[in-house]
């Protein structure tokens, strides 16, 4: 394979980084679009990294959001920390989505069965930037979800102009509440969180990231709390219509 050239974008650190926790690229009409995090080694800070960069053109743009005390305020998200769970290309529009999580107390082992720990996932924020990486506006969601075993909440899918974000509510209820919000890519506006009808019990919640599209259909996972099933976890599968 022939290597046509390299394609740069210059960052900025003042301090050493570890490596991208995880990395997300869209190509789209000869554009490719990058979405990761950066840890920082002295202040345990991190930074997302947002980038555009043109196969026709060579050039390169680089957005750097550092994940501080005023952006999680700002998200509803102290205490917790971001991390990017998808990322889309519609028209001239990049969309990054993230959720927030943190572990809290400690102890628990799924496989002894002891202990008060678990993660707490919320709230989901969508990033929508124009061509040159200007972020146009953030939106949040109520996602709520305390569960004792590490299954990511939130999910998103693209159909047409219209972004689904799906998530979880259950804050120690018993019952699981699964919601969905739509977010329209065209004039950057949502809908009311809208809840989907699912057969949900005390050992289920969506598992939004497997979620398929098929037409005006999607099928939405359900797993099992492995906290409440002695360690195991237990899948099944709904269909639902969207009119």
């Amino acid at each position: 394979m022939k290597m046509e050239g390299d394609i740069k974008a210059g960052l900025d650190f003042n301090n050493d980084v570890r490596p991208i926790t995880r990395t997300f690229l869209v190509i789209k009409n000869n554009n490719a679009f990058i979405s990761g995090k950066l840890d920082e080694k002295r202040n345990s800070k991190s930074t997302f990294i947002i980038g555009r960069f043109n196969f026709n053109t060579g050039k390169g743009n680089i957005l750097q959001e550092l994940e501080d005390r005023s952006y999680l305020k700002d998200a509803d998200a102290r205490g917790k920390n971001f991390e990017s769970i998808e990322a889309f290309a519609y028209n001239d529009k990049f969309v990054v989505v993230k959720e927030a999580h943190a572990i809290k107390g400690g102890g628990y082992s799924v496989y002894g069965g002891t202990g008060d720990s678990y993660y707490d996932f919320g709230p989901v924020l969508v990033s929508v930037y124009d061509s040159a990486m200007h972020k146009l506006k953030d939106f949040t969601t109520d996602e709520e979800e305390r569960i004792y075993y590490y299954v990511p909440s939130a999910g998103a899918t693209l159909n047409g102009n219209k972004l689904y974000i799906f998530y979880n509510n259950n804050n120690w209820k018993i019952k699981s509440h699964s919601k969905y919000q739509v977010l329209n890519l065209d004039n950057l506006s949502t809908g009311p969180d809208t809840e989907i009808d699912l057969d949900h019990n005390l050992n289920s919640l969506m598992y939004a990231p497997c979620i398929q599209w098929f037409g005006n259909n999607v099928i939405i996972p359900l797993t099992g709390n492995a906290h409440l099933l002695g360690g195991k976890i237990q899948t099944s599968f709904a269909t639902v219509e969207f009119k």
